[in-house]
């Protein structure tokens, strides 16, 4: 059985300068007895088309399995799979969680209230009894973070969980501030971190890996000659491990590798521009050599993020021993959906 994320599947990427999807090759849909799409509620307009037209002229069968009452595409209300499939099976029978565990009850509630277009309350939730696996807590983002600092701190696997990028931001940027207090290494075991950036050849932007062990410090290091710690992380889900050079100081390291990309790309638009020869190929000179210093930095030092927190869209789908979510910031994203 081969499997591929979707954007592989189509021969797509994502630009990690421009954030914008691009074509990289072939697809990879011939040649298969069938094609099972998972997560289908994810798969949005451009998706669907792109998929349904790759495989037009063949027999292969199309089974895509999802839900409906799960979260829709980025931007868009809803997946066309639910409404252009026209055979579609429901099934009934819960085996991922033991027979009444509260979180089923939740689930659903909250699935009748979508199905029902109703606004969900939180004052319903509260009434669903349990064995302490379903809590409500009262109060802001400083709150979720005590709380998922508190978890992590005894060993669970904590993630808090917001709709908006902005919120997952700051819950992670007060977690990380409690956990990397200033002096302290930036890098612990167990830390969870997401790449910001690709770093050699197996690692991509977006790959969430895990800290295991803390290596030693360099001092000076690489062509921007600062601080470093060197750790070691296992990609999540899977046995596969790798080492990073990760810079003490990632403000410092991202101000830096910009600059130095403004300027391979300004000498670049001069030596387009100038109509001096020896200008122009001074010009052309130092683009190059700032665009070698740009792949030479980032091929030193790993940029990487914290996942203290993830927004609902990319904890779909993942098991955590705790979720901690953002009920008014979930509650104002459906808000915004029913007024597109």
């Amino acid at each position: 059985v081969e499997c591929a994320t979707i954007f592989s599947a189509l021969g797509w990427r994502i630009d990690e300068k421009r954030g914008e999807v691009r074509r990289t090759g072939r697809h990879r849909l011939h040649g298969h007895d069938a094609i099972i799409v998972d997560e289908a509620s994810m798969v949005d307009q451009a998706m669907y088309e792109e998929l349904m037209e790759q495989t037009e002229n063949t027999d292969t069968p199309i089974l895509w399995v999802g839900d409906p009452a799960q979260l829709p595409p980025v931007k868009e209300n809803s997946s066309p799979v639910f409404d252009r499939v026209q055979t579609q099976v429901r099934l009934n029978t819960i085996v991922r969680q033991a027979e009444g565990n509260p979180i089923i009850q939740a689930s659903q509630y909250l699935r009748d209230c979508i199905e029902k277009n109703r606004r969900p309350r939180i004052s319903d939730i509260t009434t669903i009894e349990g064995d302490g696996r379903l809590s409500i807590i009262r109060g802001g983002i400083s709150v979720m973070a005590d709380y998922l600092v508190d978890a992590r701190s005894h060993g669970l696997d904590a993630r808090a969980v917001a709709f908006h990028r902005r919120m997952e931001d700051r819950i992670g940027q007060i977690a990380a501030s409690r956990f990397h207090p200033p002096g302290s290494p930036r890098m612990v075991e167990g830390d969870p971190i997401t790449m910001s950036a690709s770093y050699g050849k197996e690692i991509s932007n977006g790959m969430e890996v895990t800290v295991t062990d803390r290596g030693e410090t360099l001092h000076g290091y690489g062509p921007l000659e600062i601080d470093c710690q060197r750790v070691e992380v296992k990609v999540d889900g899977t046995h596969n491990m790798h080492s990073l050079i990760v810079p003490q100081d990632s403000h410092a390291h991202e101000v830096a590798l910009r600059r130095v990309r403004q300027t391979r790309d300004r000498e670049r638009r001069r030596s387009r521009e100038l109509k001096n020869t020896e200008e122009r190929t001074q010009a052309g000179i130092a683009a190059d050599d700032a665009g070698i210093l740009a792949q030479e930095i980032t091929d030193t030092y790993a940029s990487v993020r914290y996942t203290y927190a993830s927004t609902a869209h990319k904890a779909q789908g993942s098991t955590y021993e705790v979720a901690i979510v953002h009920w008014d910031d979930i509650l104002s994203a459906g808000n915004e959906t029913a007024s597109r």
